[in-house]
C-alpha cells in the first residue's frame, strides 16, 4: 500500500487542527457516504457536514485523503493490524485516531468495500480455453445461397474465480480480422514492455 506524497503532507500539515470530536464526526460521515457508494444510494450520497468554525474546504480535503485510505486498503486486502502499521509510520494520525479509524474500517467497511472494488475493478477476464466448430453453410432460411464457411468459436473466461462463456459466430473474413486485431494489440504490449523495462533501467 502506497499513497502519495501531497496526502500525507496534507495530514500531517492539518492534524494539530483535526480535535478528536471533529475526527469522530468526519469519521461517520465519510463512512455513510461510502456505504451509501456501496450500496448504489444516490440519496445523501455526497452529504458532508462540518462545524461553523471549521473551514469547508479542510473538511473536504480530509473527507478525499480519508477516502483514498480507505480505497486503498481495501484494494490491498488489509486486516487492522496491517493498517494500523502502515498508518504509525506514516505520522499522519495520533495513536488514538488511529485506533478509532482501523476498527471502523474492519467492523463497517472492508467487506463491502471490497466486493464493491471487484466488481468495478479495471481487470479484464482472462481467456483460459477456446473452443470452435466449423460450419459450411449452403442456404439460409430466407432461400439466400451462401456458399460460405462459418466459425463457431467459444472463449472461456474468468474472472474473479467466476468462469463465464462468449460465444459469436464469424465469417473467414471476420476471423482474419480478429485475429489481426489480436496480433496488433500483442505488438502494442510489447512495446509497452519494452519501453517500461527502459524506463525502470534509467532509474
Amino acid at each position: 500500500m502506497e499513497l502519495p506524497d501531497t496526502l500525507k503532507n496534507n495530514l500531517r500539515i492539518i492534524k494539530t487542527s483535526l480535535s478528536d470530536e471533529l475526527f469522530d464526526k468526519l469519521l461517520s460521515d465519510c463512512n455513510n457516504m461510502l456505504m451509501n457508494v456501496i450500496i448504489d444510494n444516490p440519496k445523501d450520497k455526497m452529504k458532508l457536514s462540518w462545524s461553523s468554525d471549521t473551514k469547508p474546504e479542510l473538511c473536504k480535503a480530509i473527507y478525499s485523503d480519508y477516502i483514498s485510505i480507505i480505497k486503498e486498503a481495501a484494494r490491498n486486502n488489509y486486516d487492522p493490524e496491517n493498517l494500523s502499521d502502515y498508518l504509525q509510520t506514516t505520522g499522519i494520525f495520533n495513536d488514538t485516531q488511529i485506533q478509532k479509524l482501523c476498527q471502523v474500517y474492519y467492523k463497517q467497511i472492508k467487506t463491502p468495500m471490497v466486493l464493491h472494488l471487484s466488481s468495478i475493478g479495471d481487470s479484464h477476464p482472462c481467456i483460459v480455453d477456446i473452443s470452435w466448430r466449423l460450419d459450411y453453410c449452403l442456404k439460409t432460411s430466407n432461400n439466400n445461397y451462401m456458399n460460405n464457411c462459418i466459425y463457431h468459436i467459444k472463449l472461456t473466461t474468468k474472472k474473479g474465480g467466476t468462469i463465464s462463456d462468449v460465444d459469436f459466430t464469424c465469417t473467414i473474413e471476420g476471423l482474419h480480422e480478429l485475429v489481426y486485431k489480436i496480433k496488433d494489440i500483442v505488438r502494442h504490449m510489447e512495446k509497452l514492455v519494452q519501453r517500461n523495462c527502459g524506463d525502470k533501467a534509467l532509474k
